[in-house]
Parts: C-alpha cells; structure tokens; sequence
C-alpha cells in the first residue's frame, strides 16, 4: 500500500511503504515477529504474549476484546438431537443446568486456556472470557 498524497492531507512520519502480509499460521507468523521478518503482528497467540514480551524488542499491547464466549444449553426442544439420551432433554430441568454449570471450572479456564488474559464478566447467563493482544515495535 503505497502513500498517494494526492488523496490525503500531509502528514508528518518516517513511513513510505506499508507491505501486508497475511501470515495465518500463528507459530510462522510468530517467528517472523522475532526474526525480523516483519515489524507488527496482530494477534499474538496468547501462547507466546510473553516470548514476544522477554524479547526486548517490542511492545505487547494488551486490551479487552469485544467477544463473548458461552456454553449454551438446549433448553426448548422436548429432546436433544445429538445426544444419546433419547426420550427427553435433561438441560429442561433447571437443576441440571445448575450442575452443569457448577461443575465448570471458570477459574482453570480463565488462567490455563486463557492465559490470564481474559476478564470474567458476571451476567445473568454466565461468565464470559475475553481476550485481545497484538505487538509492534
């Protein structure tokens, strides 16, 4: 993408020429973070927030991200469709979703899946991880 002054306003900076490329494998694009291959990155996966962090070469920039993650239970059909439980639908029952939901661990998923990197909101549904980062120079 070259910078066409003709379309735009002057502005003050030290880039020409900005080259995007997409990198959809997140260890190649990482390592092309590191190697200097490429100056920004966006997402970091969040299994390598802090490899790219003790680098010393960039700034991780680290945010809430407008997703919602949830565990929704089918509530209305008489019976589950994939489900071995044939006859009836179990998740009718309120205590079963009680259950269910107790039994998931929210605090193991916020600090092993997501890293620490997520915030639990408190809804009237459920707990909700989110999660954003990206890195520059």
């Amino acid at each position: 993408m070259k910078h066409r002054m003709a379309l735009r306003t002057p502005v003050d900076g030290n880039v020409d020429e900005v080259v995007f490329t997409p990198i959809g494998n997140d260890a190649t694009r990482v390592a092309a973070l590191l190697s200097g291959e490429i100056d920004v990155m966006e997402p970091v996966p969040l299994q390598d927030v802090e490899r790219v962090k003790s680098s010393g070469k960039f700034n991780v920039l680290q945010g809430p991200e407008l997703r919602t993650i949830f565990l929704g239970m089918d509530q209305r059909r008489d019976e589950l469709l994939f489900s071995n439980v044939k006859g009836k639908n179990p998740f009718k029952d309120k205590r079963v979703r009680q259950a269910f939901y107790q039994a998931v661990d929210i605090e193991n998923i916020k600090s092993r899946v997501m890293r620490n990197a997520a915030t639990m909101e408190q809804s009237a549904k459920r707990s909700r991880p989110t999660s954003r980062e990206s890195a520059s120079r």
